[in-house]
């Protein structure tokens, strides 16, 4: 229970770092190359230095929830995080949020908490996981990688233009 509890408060720390950020930056100039520029006038800004403190902390409080509890626990519930940012902005912006934005946050939250429920994580020991099954994880992790980073979906009966990119046989 405290794992989901401090993961919640890391969720909300996090989103609080977005909502000031883009807060701060709300009023900044598009500066095409002046990076060092837009980066001291956000130094001035108390609502950059309050985001960059709350992302600390959102990562912090996700540390101490990892500690306490399971990935499989802690991380879908980190993915708060976008419903209270999307909560949040209009807040900060004096905006209210439409009903439909209110039904798919609400159809998020609770897909979320049935993704939880249904899988039910609990503990294992990776040294039972035979290494074939691990080799092959890591395989098909770094195929889809190679493959979704150059899919556009331009090539002929949506075969991506770059498919010659991925790894594996190529044909033609």
């Amino acid at each position: 229970m405290i794992a989901i509890v401090l993961a919640l408060a890391g969720a909300l720390m996090n989103a609080t770092a977005s909502v000031c950020q883009r807060q701060a930056n709300r009023d900044e100039p598009a500066q095409h190359g002046a990076i060092m520029r837009m980066l001291l006038d956000l130094a001035r800004r108390p609502a950059w230095w309050a985001g960059i403190v709350a992302m600390i902390s959102g990562f912090r409080l996700e540390a101490a929830a990892l500690t306490v509890g399971r990935i499989s626990l802690v991380e879908p519930v980190m993915i708060a995080e976008l419903p209270l940012t999307l909560i949040g902005g209009p807040l900060a912006f004096g905006r209210r949020l439409t009903r439909r934005a209110w039904v798919a946050i609400g159809g998020l939250a609770v897909g979320v908490a049935v993704f939880v429920f249904a899988l039910a994580p609990i503990g294992g020991d990776a040294g039972t996981v035979p290494l074939t099954t691990w080799l092959l994880a890591g395989g098909s992790r770094r195929r889809s990688r190679s493959s979704a980073s150059c899919w556009d979906g331009g090539g002929t009966a949506g075969v991506p233009r770059c498919w010659a990119w991925a790894p594996g046989p190529r044909s033609g």
